[in-house]
This record gives structure tokens, C-alpha cells and sequence, in this order.
């Protein structure tokens, strides 16, 4: 919102005769009435982006950085954001985790391309105020493959 005040310039006439008069400058500052008016948005991944992580990397490896804002200030509650997945009863708890304070995004377990090529895992971005705002975001994580099939004779 608007950080600057209004400033109103104020006349006051008299009837006299010469007429008198005097100006004044009002100021006038509009304060965030509201608790948490400000609702968290997503800066990355962007709408339809898409995070590659290579079959059986090693537990911890980073699959993406997530990264969102809250115009209200970050220095409270109503402006602290903290990443998680829902608990949506999906696998993706199983397989990833996300850092409520980064939204670093890492593997909990080896990734295996022939079982599963892809994955949609849902993130969200929630501030600490009341009543609490929050927002969410989609991305794919693609498991890439990895020559991990030794030759065989036939």
C-alpha cells in the first residue's frame, strides 16, 4: 500500500472586509487496519516449471529451490513464510522434503526411473500471522535417467 501521507492544503476565509485567510497543510497517514491482509506468492517455481533430479541420487540431493514473498513485513508473523508439503496422503512426503525456512526442496530416498518417471508435488507457502494467509504452487520433478542396467548376452 501507500507508505506516503496524503497532504491536504486547509483555507480558512473570514467575512471581513478586507477578507482574511490562512493556510494550512494537512497530513494525513492511512495505517494497515486489517490483522494480515497480505497474501504469500510464489516468485519459483513459476507456473509449469519443471525440477530434474538424476535416478538414485544420494538421500539430501537438492531438487529445487522454492522461493515466495509476503508484502507484509518480514519481520513479523504476518510477513514470515514457512514451505511445506499438505499431507494429501500422496507418496511425496515419503520420497521428498521441503525446508519450512528455505523451501530447499531435497530427496529423502534414492529416486528409481523405472518405477516412477515423474512426479507432481504441490507446495505451499504459509505466513505465521492471524488469520493465516497462504498460496500454492505446483511442480513436476522429472527422474532422469541414468545407464544404471548392466549389458546382457543374449
Amino acid at each position: 500500500g501507500r507508505k506516503e501521507p496524503y497532504v491536504i492544503s486547509v483555507r480558512a476565509l473570514d467575512n471581513g472586509d478586507p477578507q482574511q485567510f490562512m493556510d494550512t497543510e494537512l497530513y494525513i497517514t492511512v495505517g494497515d487496519v486489517s490483522r494480515n491482509d497480505g497474501v504469500p506468492k510464489f516468485l519459483k517455481p513459476e507456473p509449469g516449471q519443471i525440477a530434474e533430479v538424476p535416478e538414485e541420487a544420494s538421500v539430501g540431493t537438492a531438487v529445487f529451490q522454492a522461493d515466495a514473498m509476503d508484502p507484509d513485513d518480514p519481520n513479523t508473523a504476518n510477513g514470515k513464510l514457512v514451505y511445506s508439503f499438505p499431507d494429501d496422503g500422496t507418496i511425496v512426503q515419503k520420497l521428498f522434503q521441503i525446508d519450512p525456512n528455505s523451501g530447499l526442496i531435497t530427496t529423502k530416498v534414492p529416486l528409481d526411473r523405472e518405477e516412477r518417471e515423474e512426479y507432481t508435488l504441490i507446495l505451499e507457502a504459509r505466513d505465521l500471522g492471524n488469520p493465516v494467509q497462504q498460496t500454492s504452487r505446483l511442480l513436476t520433478v522429472v527422474v532422469k535417467d541414468v545407464d544404471d542396467h548392466p549389458p546382457q548376452f543374449e
